[in-house]
C-alpha cells in the first residue's frame, strides 16, 4: 500500500466541557441568545411585510427610517431577552420611560399619556380589569 492510497481522516478533538457554574451559564445564555436571533429574524419580515402592505413603504425613505426600524428590532430583541430571563440594555430604557398605572395600562413616566393608542385594542379597560 502505498502513501497515495491512505485517506487521512481529520481527528476531531472535542472540546472540554465547561467546569465551572459561571460557564454552564454563560454557555445556556449563548444557546437562549442564538435562539432569540433565530426567531426574531422571520419576525421582523413579517412585520415589514405587513406594514408595507399597509402602505407604509420603507424603500424611498432608508435613511430616514433606518433608526427607527433598529429602535424597534432591538426593542423586541431585549422583550425576547427579557422573556428568557437575560439581560438587555433597553430593558432599563423601557424601566425608565414608562411607569404602570396600576389598572393594565402604562404611561410615558411624569405624564398621563399613554404610549398606546386607545383604539388600538391593547389597552386595558375597566370592564377588562373585572
Amino acid at each position: 500500500m502505498t502513501d497515495e492510497n491512505i485517506i487521512v481522516f481529520p481527528r476531531g478533538y472535542r472540546s472540554r466541557p465547561p467546569g465551572t457554574i459561571e460557564e454552564i451559564r454563560h454557555a445556556v445564555d449563548e444557546i437562549a441568545l442564538f435562539h432569540v436571533d433565530e426567531a426574531l429574524g422571520p419576525l421582523m419580515g413579517m412585520i415589514f411585510e405587513v406594514l408595507q402592505r399597509s402602505g407604509f413603504e420603507f424603500d424611498d425613505q432608508q435613511e430616514e427610517t433606518e433608526k427607527d426600524a433598529a429602535m424597534l428590532l432591538t426593542s423586541l430583541r431585549s422583550l425576547m431577552c427579557k422573556i428568557r430571563g437575560i439581560t438587555h440594555p433597553f430593558q432599563r430604557i423601557s424601566d425608565e420611560t414608562f411607569e404602570s398605572m396600576g389598572n393594565g395600562n402604562l404611561v410615558f413616566r411624569g405624564t398621563d399619556k399613554s404610549p398606546i393608542p386607545e383604539h388600538s385594542g391593547f389597552v386595558a379597560t375597566e370592564g377588562d380589569m373585572e
